[in-house]
């Protein structure tokens, strides 16, 4: 079997102008080998059908085990100029189902005004092996909420090992109702042939898809593959109605494993579309066996600039004859219209051999700002950069030419310094919507095998953004929270690892109004590791925690944490917020003194109900009074009292033991505490 279909089965550095691009790198900071995170990606709009509303970023890692092999799982980021390296959302597959596989946004499939999402699952068994399912999910403020799971058992002969779910796409408004539909390819569907491939249509309604297929497409011979790869395909035919496209990379109409694309029509209500293509699509290349053609096809949106949407194919295992160098691989155009052909208006081969040009590409919103849309394509065997480094293209929109000479190239630059080789940077790619809101279209490429920071080869994914202000976040997560004994607990997880710091300092600041009202107090100064009682690592966690004075009243607390690297950066991060306002005491409480025993002086904090008449003294064993620390209304917070050992007429009082008690009305609490000479 071809290398091509082997890989498949198993399924800022850049040289452009650093105006149009800039780079960030998303993976799983905990990342597994085999994770495969970059395997399948997709932008999510805000708004259906609005390339500029990006909600967020879908990226699957179908290969990721957890507490079971091959369960899966998708990544969702939202769009800003600000990203946590973890995802904002994480969704988990069943054991052994290869949850996101594929995952895509299908449009506005429950009619509620936002873009939705799906995740193919094509090794889910049931009642036959690898069955497949597909999860669909809503978008919008809802997103990540399952709306329906479409099962690839429908009583449909041949459907048992069909991997329905291998790929899943928007397929437009195609039954012309008003609401967006959804297509499933299962590629190893047996009916009518064996592994003959099928691909299925999902009719969207108000609430969400239907749960059998409204629509079943097939291929025409056993072994096409039919399925493989699906897409919309818009006004390609230039009607009112939309179209959809089905690759079957194993189609011999012109010679072995030559690959062929169908195109269907849409309809409306009245003239309901039908399972008959209305266009078939092949390579024009010379040599098109073993090319696969139909390894992907996608919408190139407006890429020709006529008004009509066009669509790109995939040629990934193409051999050119003349001069012979093997499989560069191909993408080939076909301009839609009123009356399209089946004859390749566009062709662009890889620019090596073994390149695997054409294994992913996706039509993209307008990254230069020309006004008329981009395509994006991925090289994942390019070996220039080390075997199988791989490397990614642009495909400008409009353009004439037609030899790698004139793509824009886009390589990668590698999470884990000296990880290229085998990254297999490029074999995903999809545009990004206007991810960073500046007005022209993003762009990504997944690198399925490349390492990550600790070097585990768990997948990475490399967002590429026009604005150049996409910046990934160091401190990931940040919170603080009161304990009921006055302490405030600190939780934090950084984007580096805990070896690749070696000093922290963290500080604490009251501020009243906005202003400091003391000089900064250090909370922790030291390694950056177990052994302090302040400071806790846990797993990637880091815990602090701080016993802050009382606060003027409005008072609030925010900290300083500074962090000096392993290769000798300083990276500060200030002014993180400290909790909201601490808890109110109920009843009158006292924390142990500090420090006990005691000479010359003791601190003694304490709270009571807030308004509430209270008194914090000291007497001795005998219950005779001593000294009073503190008396007036409580502010319910805790409050902080000295005793230098004195009585309250200025005798220094003898050693031994004393009682601090805090009593508000009828309530009291008592701590004991000892002065030495």
């Amino acid at each position: 079997m071809p290398r091509l279909l082997c890989y498949a089965l198993l399924a800022a550095m850049l040289l452009v102008s650093p105006s149009i691009l800039a780079d960030v790198h998303l993976y799983e900071p905990l990342g597994l080998a085999r994770d495969s995170m970059g395997w399948s990606i997709s932008e999510l709009y805000e708004l259906a059908d609005d390339p500029g509303s990006t909600l967020g970023l879908l990226v699957g890692a179908p290969f990721f085990d957890g507490l079971g092999l091959d369960r899966g799982r998708v990544h969702f980021w939202f769009g800003g100029t600000d990203l946590t390296l973890r995802a904002d959302l994480i969704l988990t597959g069943q054991f052994d189902e290869n949850f996101g596989f594929a995952v895509n946004r299908v449009g506005d499939v429950n009619d509620d005004g936002f873009d939705d999402f799906a995740v193919g699952a094509p090794r889910y068994s049931l009642s036959g092996l690898n069955n497949g399912r597909v999860y669909v999910y809503s978008g919008g403020p809802n997103v990540g909420t399952l709306m329906e799971i479409l099962e690839g058992e429908e009583p449909v002969t041949g459907f048992v090992g069909s991997q329905f779910g291998y790929s899943v796409w928007a397929a437009g408004d195609f039954n012309g109702d008003g609401i967006d539909d959804l297509i499933v390819g299962a590629p190893y569907a047996n009916a009518p042939g064996l592994e003959q491939g099928a691909a299925l249509v999902y009719y969207g309604h108000n609430g969400g898809p239907s749960r059998i297929p409204d629509l079943i497409l097939t291929g025409e011979i056993a072994g096409d593959h039919f399925g493989w790869s699906v897409c919309e395909a818009g006004n390609f035919f230039g009607g009112g109605e939309d179209a959809v496209v089905v690759g079957a990379p194993s189609h011999p109409q012109r010679g072995i494993q030559a690959g062929a694309a169908y195109v269907f029509r849409g309809g409306t209500p009245l003239f309901p579309p039908n399972p008959d293509h209305d266009a078939k699509l092949v390579s024009n290349a010379v040599s098109a066996a073993y090319g696969h053609f139909g390894f992907v096809v996608r919408n190139a949106h407006r890429w020709s600039g006529d008004g009509y949407d066009d669509i790109a194919v995939g040629v990934p295992n193409y051999f050119d004859d003349n001069p012979p160098v093997r499989t560069p691989g191909r993408v080939e155009l076909f301009f839609g219209g009123t009356s399209p052909d089946a004859i390749t208006d566009r062709a662009v081969d890889g620019e090596i051999q073994d390149d695997y040009f054409g294994y992913s590409l996706d039509g993209v919103w307008d990254v230069q700002g020309s006004g008329q849309d981009d395509l994006v394509i991925g090289a994942p065997g390019h070996d220039l950069d080390g075997f199988d480094a791989g490397k990614a293209y642009l495909y400008l929109g409009g353009s004439s030419a037609t030899d790698a000479s004139d793509l824009v190239p886009i390589y990668a630059a590698g999470v884990q310094p000296g990880s290229l080789p085998g990254d297999f940077y490029g074999a995903m790619v999809s545009g990004a919507g206007d991810f960073d809101g500046d007005g022209q279209g993003d762009l990504v490429v997944g690198a399925p095998l490349g390492n990550i920071q600790n070097n585990v080869e768990a997948g990475y994914t490399h967002l590429l953004d026009t604005s150049g202000t996409v910046t990934p976040t160091f401190l990931m997560d940040w919170s603080s929270a009161w304990a009921r004994d006055g302490r405030v607990h600190l939780e934090f997880s950084l984007a580096a690892g805990v070896n690749e710091v070696s000093w922290l300092t963290v500080r604490r600041k009251i501020l009243v109004a906005a202003d400091p009202v003391s000089p900064p107090f250090t909370v922790y100064e030291g390694p950056a590791r177990n052994g302090s009682a302040s400071l806790r690592i846990e797993d990637d966690r880091w815990l602090l925690e701080d016993r802050p004075t009382p606060l003027p009243a409005n008072g609030s607390l925010v900290y300083d944490l500074d962090f000096l690297m392993a290769d000798g950066q300083v990276i500060p991060l200030h002014d993180l917020a400290g909790p909201t306002a601490p808890p109110v005491a109920l009843r009158p409480e006292l924390l142990p003194p500090h420090p006990n025993p005691f000479n010359p002086q003791t601190i003694v904090s304490f709270r009571a109900p807030a308004g509430v008449e209270s008194v914090c003294r000291v007497v001795d064993m005998r219950g005779w009074h001593v000294a009073t620390l503190y008396s007036g209304r409580a502010s319910g917070h805790w409050q902080e009292a000295h005793w230098n050992g004195r009585t309250d007429d200025g005798r220094a009082a003898p050693a031994g033991i004393y009682l601090v008690q805090v009593i508000s009305g009828a309530m009291s609490d008592t701590r004991r505490v000892v002065l030495t000479k």
